[in-house]
């Protein structure tokens, strides 16, 4: 039977002989998330429900980790799990708002029915079962919920939801509206098209929603695909964009806040913009080259070195270099993120979905999408890039790995402490010592 004594004597020449190697610092790495998704993940944001948080992907799928899982399911980090009976759509928006009753999930997208009961496109979690909230969105054969924001517009946080429709609760709302608590109500007028994103960020004049999408106009007058409400009229952000918006990140990299755009232009204000771009408050800028093709998501991810911006989608290419839909923007330039995802039996590959979760073992970043490998190993539509600092090994979080992190590690795994389960399968054993061993000689 083994117990740390024993693990400790037959480990202790390994330590001396790959502390040099180990101590590497910030090392980065693509990882499976216990068997993934059968099909895409669309949405992706962390709820606690009582149970401790969770990473809860939504999309278009029938099975997470082999369990059976109606397009919505939640990984605590040791395994995966469905949430009630799911929806009978796509769930392309996640995210978390207090009513007043405290934190609850609200999910969107192109479903009709959640937990059994009809609802038009949008719906709450308890915790325990789903319900609608109102009567949803409608306008077109097949409405859709695609961004969610919490935004205080002068009476209060806010649940914000925009998407491909043109009334809420029966009725007028022009693809954004506004949950008062008992209803949905139009927000002026709307854009005259789909929004695919939101987002509050701070202007000079204080908080405001931006949404993105593929419009033209927002409340009557002209926005290219990018607009701003401030709780009593839209604006457009400047001369907008060249083409449509799908993410929007407010982000500060040390020079104040900005707002960063990603999509399928290739303009920002009449200025070259290859995909990706930002707005100080006055004028639009590139990011460097940019990116190949379309950017779905973005995120800001402290990844050991830096907080950093990073943007997935469909490209290939960040920088005029290889990257294969996923690269990193440091602030002066773009660089892959290893091998990136790939599919390679072939078929379409994106990534549409990013978010930061801690499992227990430090903060990573996790990528939804269409794909079945990252760096080249199996990852089923969602994978996750951790680094030194947020991996197992490094005990300590100081972004080196040596003796002091094993030593710290055999107490941990002595007393069963659930940071001792390496491999993830809810058991502390001798497999964990071992795996623990490898990633300390990796670095990682």
């Amino acid at each position: 039977m083994w117990n740390v004594s024993r693990c400790a004597v037959l480990a202790v020449a390994i330590v001396e002989s790959v502390t040099a190697m180990s101590a590497l610092g910030h090392n980065c790495s693509w990882s499976d998330v216990d068997g993934g998704v059968n099909d895409l993940v669309s949405a992706l944001t962390v709820f606690d429900d009582g149970n401790g948080a969770a990473l809860i992907a939504g999309g278009r799928f029938t099975s997470a980790g082999g369990l059976a899982a109606a397009n919505i399911a939640k990984w605590d980090g040791l395994g995966w799990a469905p949430m009630g009976l799911g929806f009978n759509g796509p769930v392309s928006s996640l995210i978390v708002f207090d009513d007043g009753t405290g934190p609850s999930l609200y999910a969107g997208g192109s479903f009709t029915i959640a937990g059994g009961l009809p609802a038009g496109g949008v719906a709450r979690w308890n915790g325990h079962s789903w319900t609608p909230v109102g009567q949803g969105v409608g306008g077109f054969s097949v409405s859709s919920v695609d961004a969610m924001a919490v935004f205080d517009d002068g009476a209060g946080p806010a649940l914000y939801i925009g998407g491909l429709f043109t009334e809420a609760d029966g009725q007028p709302a022009s693809h954004v509206a506004k949950w008062s608590g008992s209803q949905w109500r139009q927000a002026g007028g709307g854009v005259n098209d789909w929004v695919r994103t939101l987002v509050v960020h701070e202007t000079t004049a204080g908080p405001a929603l931006f949404a993105g999408g593929r419009f033209t106009a927002a409340g009557g007058f002209p926005a290219n695909y990018i607009a701003l409400w401030n709780g009593s009229s839209w604006m457009p952000v400047g001369g907008g964009l060249g083409n449509q918006v799908g993410a929007l990140l407010s982000f500060n990299d040390g020079s104040g806040a900005a707002l960063y755009a990603g999509g399928s232009f290739t303009t920002a204000d009449g200025t070259p913009a290859n995909r990706v771009a930002k707005w100080n408050g006055s004028t639009w800028s590139p990011l460097g080259a940019g990116v190949g093709s379309p950017v779905n998501a973005l995120q800001a991810f402290d990844d050991g070195a830096e907080v950093v911006i990073y943007a997935a989608g469909i490209f290939i290419s960040a920088g005029g270099a290889p990257a294969n839909r996923i690269a990193r923007w440091d602030g002066s330039s773009w660089s892959s993120v290893a091998g990136g995802l790939t599919r390679p039996l072939g078929g379409f590959t994106t990534a549409t979905s990013l978010a930061v979760f801690d499992s227990g073992r430090g903060p990573a970043l996790y990528v939804g999408g269409t794909f079945s490998a990252a760096d080249g190993s199996p990852a089923n539509s969602i994978a996750v890039w951790s680094c030194a600092g947020q991996c197992p090994a490094d005990i300590n979080g100081d972004g080196v790995v040596d003796a002091e992190d094993f030593f710290l590690f055999l107490p941990l795994f002595a007393n069963g402490d659930p940071r001792a389960d390496i491999n993830g399968d809810g058991l502390i054993d001798a497999n964990d010592f071992f795996a623990y061993l490898g990633q300390f000689a990796a670095g990682c």
